[in-house]
């Protein structure tokens, strides 16, 4: 795309607290990050998409994962380099690679989430997410009708951009080696299934995140300048 991308991009919520230092540590290679029983921190050129804390179900109910957005999510450069990649699925379009564009323009024609209305060869998936979420259909919640709404929360857009459109490497989980849209990562084995473990748990209540913590989600103004003083 021509643009200068960052190492990182953290998304996050108005009320989500990620520890910086910690997180500069762990994504710097200087660190201990064990992302899904990997041995070493993945180079932010490698396409890796890692949610502060990983929404899961048991896999044989239901083969879908996404980040729980108020914990964060951890997008690598080559990650963003897969999300502004233009896509040709016209095979004469000058710029058609068949080996680059072919997984996505079949992504395309299954349709998930009907999504295929919005695209437009060329266009990127961070492009297509836009349009996706943004035209009429989204907003003109008056007029929907069974084949014209939108039902999605954003977690759950998120995760079908992120995960079926392979913009992230596959995860190294034995229970997912046949799963091939498993794409997001888990931040230190942090996930929501059964119940909440790694910083999933940290979840502000009426007695706040402990201090120290690296990612706390409900945080408030007075508990953020507390913990940063």
């Amino acid at each position: 795309s021509g643009q200068n991308l960052p190492d990182y991009l953290l998304v996050m919520d108005d009320d989500t607290y990620i520890n910086m230092k910690t997180f500069e540590r762990e994504f710097g290679g200087s660190g201990d990050l064990r992302p899904r029983r990997d041995l070493s921190p993945p180079a932010e050129s490698e396409p890796l998409v890692m949610a502060g804390c990983l929404v899961r179900q048991p896999v044989r109910q239901l083969n879908f994962t996404f980040p729980f957005g108020g914990f964060g999510t951890f997008i690598s450069r080559g990650a963003l380099q897969e999300l502004y990649r233009p896509i040709f699925c016209d095979p004469t379009a000058p710029d058609y690679r068949q080996a680059l564009h072919e997984d996505k323009c079949r992504q395309l024609d299954r349709d998930v989430v009907k999504e295929k209305h919005y695209f437009k060869d060329g266009m990127s998936i961070m492009e297509l997410m836009h349009s996706y979420v943004t035209l009429p259909r989204y907003t003109d919640v008056r007029n929907w009708d069974v084949d014209n709404h939108y039902c999605l929360h954003s977690d759950h857009a998120f995760g079908v951009f992120l995960n079926f459109y392979n913009i992230s490497q596959h995860v190294k989980d034995p229970w997912y080696r046949n799963v091939p849209q498993a794409r997001v990562w888990s931040y230190k084995d942090s996930e929501i299934y059964a119940k909440p473990r790694g910083v999933c748990k940290n979840s502000l209540t009426e007695l706040g995140c402990e201090a120290g913590v690296e990612v706390c989600h409900y945080a408030t103004p007075q508990w953020m300048e507390f913990e940063t003083k």
